[in-house]
């Protein structure tokens, strides 16, 4: 038998998620940066928005993301400076995608 693998540059886990949306909270943590980045890949199909909220209940949406990226910018409805130095929560909802990894800088 012939078996063939792939591995992806700097995306050997992830959170993945199926055709029902899959939803992913993270700790409260403190943000650092002031753009954010994501390693991810969705169908032609999936898609992924993203969440942060403050401990004063502030949201920050995402615009909706889509398609297949090892460093892209992720563009926000306002600046997130205004998250910064603070505890945040980050929420992931996605359907049909992965998530590798995310950096704030």
């Amino acid at each position: 038998a012939l078996c063939r693998y792939t591995f992806r540059r700097d995306g050997f886990a992830s959170f993945k998620s199926g055709w029902d949306e899959s939803v992913i909270t993270t700790k409260p943590f403190i943000c650092t940066g002031e753009k954010m980045y994501l390693n991810f890949r969705t169908s032609a199909a999936g898609a992924i928005r993203i969440r942060l909220t403050d401990e004063s209940g502030n949201v920050n949406d995402s615009c909706e993301i889509f398609g297949n990226a090892v460093h892209r910018e992720i563009v926000f409805d306002k600046p997130i400076g205004s998250f910064t130095e603070k505890p945040i929560q980050m929420e992931i909802r996605m359907r049909d995608a992965e998530v590798f990894s995310f950096q704030f800088c």
